[in-house]
């Protein structure tokens, strides 16, 4: 195996399980169950929620707004509305702002915690 499988392994790796954990960690955070972000509802909470989601999971795992449509079961067109839309309620709104940046922090320090073992790569 070489260096560069090593790489695409614990990319792939990192991505699958930041995403999972990720998403636990929002869920927790906002007092929302993954079968309400993952669901059919529409709701401002919910919805908004979601969109802070997909922003997360684009910026931290480097999901494309295609992976997050089929992850979500939504167009692609309603996730970038998703995201430019709460990016400007960050912009604009203080209480979203700092959620948005609490919520971040937890994630960050989460995925610096998760190193795969030298067992995981085998």
């Amino acid at each position: 195996m070489c260096i560069n499988d090593l790489c695409i392994i614990f990319a792939t790796y990192l991505t699958s399980m930041s995403a999972d954990k990720i998403i636990d960690i929002f869920c927790e955070s906002k007092g929302i169950t993954r079968e309400l972000l993952f669901g059919m509802n529409k709701t401002f909470k919910v919805r908004s929620a979601r969109h802070m989601l997909y922003c997360i999971l684009r910026d931290k795992c480097g999901m494309s707004s295609y992976k997050l449509a089929a992850m979500f079961n939504r167009t692609r067109r309603n996730v970038v509305r998703g995201i430019s839309t709460i990016q400007n309620h960050i912009a604009l709104y203080k209480d979203i702002r700092e959620e948005y940046e609490s919520i971040l922090t937890k994630v960050e320090g989460a995925i610096n915690n998760t190193a795969p073992s030298e067992d995981d790569m085998e």
